[in-house]
């Protein structure tokens, strides 16, 4: 019975995470062709993107499976849900900073805001290296080796790889 359990579990995680991603490409979309002027166009590309992210942690907390007692897995979820709790938060206020310009112009302290709301893209690598590390801890479950005394050097050192192609793909702009 745990097995059809836990296969119900994944399955419920899979479906609710789909439904999100896909209702955050229709919000995404439906902003992009709202004829809102220059602030409304900014507010609504970050408001999608904001309440897509939340959402999607909203999901990691209460659809997805309950980390075993494995410590590695519970921290996984942790990092995941913190990068998400960032992104999601710091694209809101961006959003709302978004009515402190007219054009390339700053007009009221809502700019600031705006620009203080660019701290949220830290929490673009931490997601990532999340996710990774949760991928990474169910692969190797699978594979029989998640007991392996290496798997923790190994996935410290994919998490840092990850965060310097991160950061490489920044710098270099692409």
């Amino acid at each position: 019975m745990s097995g059809q359990r836990q296969a119900a579990g994944w399955l419920r995680a899979t479906v609710t995470t789909v439904g999100v991603l896909l209702l955050g490409f229709a919000l995404s979309f439906i902003a992009a062709r709202l004829p809102l002027g220059s602030e409304g166009e900014h507010f609504a590309g970050h408001f999608s993107v904001g309440v897509t992210v939340l959402l999607l942690l909203l999901v990691v907390l209460w659809a997805w499976p309950r980390p075993s007692s494995d410590q590695m897995r519970s921290m996984a979820r942790r990092v995941l849900g913190a990068g998400l709790a960032l992104v999601g938060i710091g694209q809101l206020v961006e959003g709302v900073g978004a009515f402190g310009f007219r054009g390339n112009d700053q007009v009221n302290f809502l700019a600031t805001v705006h620009d203080l709301a660019m701290v949220g893209l830290v929490g673009v690598p931490i997601a990532l290296v999340g996710a990774l590390l949760w991928v990474m801890l169910a692969l190797a479950a699978r594979l029989g080796v998640d007991r392996s005394r290496w798997v923790p050097y190994a996935l410290l050192a994919l998490a840092i790889l990850a965060f310097i192609a991160y950061v490489v793909l920044i710098v270099t702009d692409v």
